[in-house]
């Protein structure tokens, strides 16, 4: 790892919400900051030294951009919050082009690619869920012949969750279900992965000189919908009786996990989540990702860990300057996630009582919807009042959601879901779609797992 640099230029591909901290960050360890984005009014571009208005899939171009600045200025790292293949793509080439910290290309592209590093990890033996590339709805009757339950995924591109769902064996709705995941493919093909029965966790860490250091074991949670799963949230931290969060024999564990994958995949300078499905005798591994997994950045800033410094300093090749030990956390945390019921306009009821400014978004932070004693709640937004949203098809989908602390991880789930999602935000049903062209409602009905 290279030395922390004062002077420079700092890269950012895309000037997403998320980008701002970072990009913060940046300038104020004195760097300048340029930043590529198609849009000139995106939300980060205030924090830019210089902006570019260049798309982060025009990876040619942006190359050739900072070839010529280069030639007079030293650029010393590059980022992205993107999870598009194709801006993670962008940033690994950049780096190789300048010789910086973080993924190259090749590891980024292993990582990006879910059939190569779910061969990697199945040749090293590490369990991961048994795969099969489909043509055909033909062809998932056979698959669901060996496999009763299986999941199904775009075989390549897709975005989020989007066109994820369960099928199962003799359900009359696996091949709409099989359409619309070849639908979302960039290849037209189908991914099936045998589904694995038990509990999920989201394993995140980082991995600096090769050693994976973990920020966060959270135990999933989710509901069944006509698709499928939708995730409903996260809880994490203390097992409870005011014991550490390393007290969980599942820290342990998650730390050997991850060290392991990322010694298997070569990965060093890098964000490192794991998607793991407990069947109670083994962990297997059903997603890994450059980045940290679903929606876990405010997680962590709510559990007192700045992902964005953390980023500086894996972009940077720096030692954090503050250490960093999620394990000695002795309280739980909750992350609950808000979806619409109806399709609509979202409407919030009004400010809480620690509102403040004009902005409903702004007012709804840190509002107490339920009442606590000795618990924190804060209200994040993943749309503002007026949008437009309909019932769920992926997590992307989201229109809110409540982190919460209390004395343990299980307690704070509790907490979580005894808050009215109506206090939180109304959908005001402002159109219907003819009969013959209405989706389907895919609003969670049944617990799946708990």
């Amino acid at each position: 790892m290279t030395a922390q640099h004062s002077t420079g230029w700092w890269i950012q591909i895309g000037a997403d919400p998320q980008s701002s901290a970072i990009l913060e960050r940046a300038r104020a360890r004195g760097l300048e900051t340029l930043v590529f984005d198609s849009n000139p009014a995106a939300p980060a571009a205030r924090f830019a030294t210089r902006l570019m208005t260049r798309a982060a899939d025009d990876a040619d171009a942006i190359r050739t951009d900072l070839r010529a600045l280069a030639r007079s200025e030293r650029i010393v790292g590059c980022d992205t919050t993107s999870r598009e293949h194709t801006a993670l793509r962008t940033v690994a080439a950049i780096r190789d082009d300048h010789e910086l910290p973080g993924l190259s290309a090749e590891r980024t592209q292993l990582l990006t690619t879910r059939a190569a590093w779910k061969k990697v990890l199945a040749d090293a033996g590490i369990a991961t869920p048994v795969v099969a590339i489909l043509e055909s709805p033909l062809e998932l009757d056979r698959f669901l012949g060996v496999h009763p339950s299986a999941l199904l995924r775009p075989a390549t591109g897709g975005r989020g969750s989007t066109g994820v769902s369960c099928v199962r064996i003799g359900d009359p709705r696996n091949r709409e279900l099989f359409d619309e995941a070849r639908l979302v493919s960039d290849s037209d093909l189908v991914r099936a992965e045998a589904f694995v029965a038990g509990d999920e966790y989201s394993i995140d860490g980082i991995v600096r000189d090769g050693r994976f250091e973990l920020l966060h074991v959270g135990r999933q949670f989710s509901m069944r919908n006509l698709r499928g799963t939708l995730p409903t949230g996260t809880a994490w931290g203390s097992p409870g009786q005011g014991r550490r969060a390393d007290e969980d024999p599942r820290w342990e564990t998650s730390i050997r996990l991850g060290q392991r994958v990322a010694d298997v995949l070569a990965v060093d300078d890098t964000f490192l989540h794991l998607g793991v499905m407990d069947d109670g005798e083994t962990d297997h591994v059903i997603d890994v990702r450059p980045h940290p997994g679903l929606a876990i950045d405010p997680a962590l800033e709510f559990a007192g860990i700045d992902p964005a410094d953390l980023r500086v300093d894996l972009a940077l090749g720096s030692p954090s300057d503050e250490t960093i030990d999620p394990g000695a956390i002795t309280f739980g945390f909750a992350q609950r996630f808000f979806y619409a019921n109806a399709q609509g306009r979202i409407e919030t009821p009004g400010a809480g009582p620690d509102a403040g400014g004009d902005d409903p978004i702004a007012a709804g932070r840190h509002w107490r919807t339920v009442a606590l004693t000795h618990e924190t709640v804060r209200l994040e937004w993943d749309r503002r009042p007026g949008d437009e949203v309909e019932r769920p098809r992926s997590h992307e989908d989201r229109v809110a959601r409540a982190l919460v602390e209390a004395d343990d991880r299980n307690a704070a789930w509790m907490r979580a879901n005894e808050i009215d999602a109506d206090s939180v935000f109304q959908v005001r049903e402002t159109r219907r779609e003819p009969p013959m062209t209405t989706r389907p409602p895919l609003w969670p009905m049944t617990p799946d797992r708990t």
